[in-house]
């Protein structure tokens, strides 16, 4: 089964704080009963009124479902993206979700 998240872009602003736009959208598909497969890409534009200054973030990841969604293993790469000059913030993430 696949499920899938979907955020509209939104903007802000007012006299005190620059415009900002973001987005995003979520997908997660399951390879087997306890093994789902995921990825997510984040949009955000801080300052509408600047340039150069937008970011994104590419995550893709496995949960392993101990007990559904309840508790879970998550392992995630997530890439970031900036305008201008490259920097070397792509980040290996490993989790543990419990519910209590």
């Amino acid at each position: 089964a696949a499920t899938s998240t979907c955020g509209t872009p939104s903007s802000t602003s007012s006299s005190a704080s620059p415009g900002q736009r973001t987005a995003y959208g979520t997908l997660g598909r399951m390879l087997l009963p306890k093994l789902q497969a995921v990825t997510r890409f984040d949009w955000w534009d801080p300052d509408t009124a600047a340039g150069g200054d937008i970011q994104n973030e590419l995550t893709l990841g496995v949960n392993y479902l101990v007990r559904g969604h309840d508790y879970k293993l998550q392992a995630n790469l997530v890439l970031h993206g900036e305008e201008g000059p490259r920097v070397n913030n792509d980040v290996f993430r490993l989790a543990a979700q419990m519910k209590f």
